[in-house]
């Protein structure tokens, strides 16, 4: 074989291994980017200090504005990629007996943390559960509530996480999944960035002690 069709032959042996090579390279940045392992918007709020815990008196309320959640821009959810938000929180609740030690009914539902109007969480003594609800929209525009209940563990702190994920919801307590659903509808997340994420209310708290309050969007 003459020495120039051999050149010719490693040449284009090198060249198809180049193309080869660049081609794997985009390949696996598409599914790198598509998987979100790189170039993923962090949007997260850390709504308490390090190591801050609250311990709920008839004063406490903590509002914080749903725009100052970090990689937050001009929109809460990044476009196109839907709804997921996730809430966790740790939370102790001590006995309680009667209402002597509360200053507004203990039968009333008592807020722990409102994201603007939706989703909202509760906790009752009068039951000893918390409570998840919802918003969202019937078929014939009429606005209604979905809404979980759950029992907590007393006396000690519970680790409590609320998932929504599109029409997905599910609620981890102390990372045993509780309550898995498809709901028939798309729940109504608060996006007006002028909201608030609200912890407490003052004269109708929980008496009980909140830590380790994060929010994520879209992660």
């Amino acid at each position: 074989m003459e020495r120039s069709n051999v050149s010719l032959i490693k040449y284009n042996k090198n060249t198809g291994y180049y193309i080869l090579g660049i081609s794997i390279i985009v390949i696996l940045i598409i599914i790198i980017y598509n998987n979100k392992l790189i170039f993923k918007p962090t949007r997260n709020m850390e709504l308490l200090e390090a190591d801050q815990v609250v311990i709920f008196d008839k004063d406490t309320e903590i509002v914080k504005s749903i725009s100052s959640i970090y990689g937050v821009n001009n929109n809460l959810f990044p476009v196109g990629k839907g709804y997921k938000l996730d809430i966790s929180f740790m939370i102790k609740i001590p006995n309680t007996s009667g209402s002597e030690n509360f200053n507004s009914s203990y039968v009333l539902d008592k807020p722990i943390i409102q994201f603007g109007d939706s989703p909202s969480i509760y906790f009752n003594h009068y039951d000893n559960k918390m409570k998840f609800y919802i918003n969202y929209t019937t078929l014939d525009n009429t606005p209604s509530k979905y809404a979980i209940e759950y029992r907590l563990h007393l006396q000690k702190w519970n680790h409590v996480l609320l998932s929504i994920n599109g029409i997905n919801i599910n609620l981890i307590i102390n990372g045993v999944n509780v309550k898995n659903k498809n709901l028939n509808f798309v729940p109504k997340i608060t996006t007006n960035l002028n909201e608030n994420i609200i912890i407490g209310k003052k004269n109708n708290n929980i008496i009980g002690k909140l830590k380790d309050v994060l929010i994520n969007i879209n992660n």
